[in-house]
């Protein structure tokens, strides 16, 4: 990986002279060769990125765009020196499952990355403690803000955070953080009004009524995500539909108490608009309610996940009328 990304950053092999610093500066690299690079996307990169690699990713000089996942190899110091190098020019960084990374790999990110970052995610370092994430309070520019997989963050820590870029903001992922309270997510839906796609799998501790502040302040919503909020009953799933119109994206995968009332839900106010939809393992709605929804899209719908749905029978897989309709763990019928 390091011949790699020394031929596409500078523009030469590793191993001629020109990379040599006591080679004869007439051995130096062309100005015209020098790389216009600007997205990396390395994705679960593992063991062959290390700080070596990331020191040459610090010479990028048109990077916009760095994906890092699974950087495991990467030191703290070695993020630092390439967010220190690269920072004030990245519109847009993944940085994901590494458990070297600490408090410096924040206060770097607050410092260098403030006045150009757009889209954040920092996922699954599951190690980052709640009082180590204020700094990501100063990226006022972001519209994209992913924090899954951060199990210990907390309510306070999350609301902190968003004060800096709530107005702007777009996309809020927060799949797998247990520990939010309902309070957090009520606070979040008042500041967060412009939100078009929410992540909140695993919020365990997700109630009607959190829910229903969600569809009294963000209206906006396009893509919603409950999968595991096993709380949740379908007074919050009727709220949600009836504020927010425009739902094209949603998973209700694995909430227990939904029944037939949520499809209703679905179909009286989204019909027109749901393009996709996760009711995997909700086994208290029935052929007769998931059918009638199906029917209501008329072809909108292009995409059902009906996972551990063991009570559907034929009846809806044979009879209803969205001959487009892709369906996804659809049982083997006898």
């Amino acid at each position: 990986m390091f011949a790699a990304l020394c031929r596409l950053v500078d523009g030469v092999d590793p191993n001629e002279d020109s990379l040599n610093p006591h080679a004869s500066p007439a051995y130096a690299p062309p100005a015209y060769r020098t790389s216009r690079l600007s997205v990396v996307d390395l994705g679960m990169c593992g063991r062959p990125l290390t700080a070596k690699c990331a020191a040459v990713l610090g010479r990028a000089d048109c990077l916009r765009t760095l994906r890092l996942g699974g950087c495991f190899r990467l030191s703290t110091s070695a993020v630092v020196s390439l967010l220190e190098a690269r920072g004030p020019s990245l519109v847009d960084l993944t940085f994901s499952a590494n458990s070297q990374v600490g408090p410096q790999l924040v206060e770097a990110l607050g410092t260098h990355c403030a006045s150009s970052l757009q889209s954040l995610r920092l996922e699954d370092c599951d190690q980052l403690l709640p009082e180590w994430l204020p700094p990501l309070g100063r990226l006022h520019e972001l519209h994209t803000l992913s924090l899954g997989g951060l199990c210990l963050l907390s309510d306070d820590a999350l609301v902190t955070l968003l004060d800096g870029c709530a107005s702007r903001l777009r996309t809020l992922i927060l799949r797998g953080c247990s520990l939010l309270r309902p309070e957090a997510i009520i606070t979040t839906a008042r500041l967060c009004p412009a939100l078009t796609s929410l992540d909140l799998e695993g919020v365990e501790l997700l109630t009607d009524a959190a829910a229903i502040a969600l569809a009294d302040g963000c209206p906006a919503l396009q893509s919603l995500t409950l999968k595991g909020c096993v709380q949740l009953s379908d007074e919050a799933i009727e709220a949600i539909t009836d504020g927010c119109r425009a739902l094209c994206n949603v998973s209700l995968n694995k909430i227990p108490a939904l029944s037939d009332r949520a499809l209703l839900a679905l179909r009286t106010h989204n019909a027109s608009s749901l393009c996709t939809l996760d009711l995997s393992w909700c086994r208290g709605i029935t052929d007769h309610g998931l059918g009638a929804l199906v029917d209501a899209t008329e072809g909108q719908l292009e995409s059902l996940s009906l996972w551990g749905c063991s009570q559907l029978t034929a009846t809806f897989y044979d009879g209803h009328s969205n001959d487009r309709l892709r369906i996804v763990g659809r049982p083997t019928l006898i």
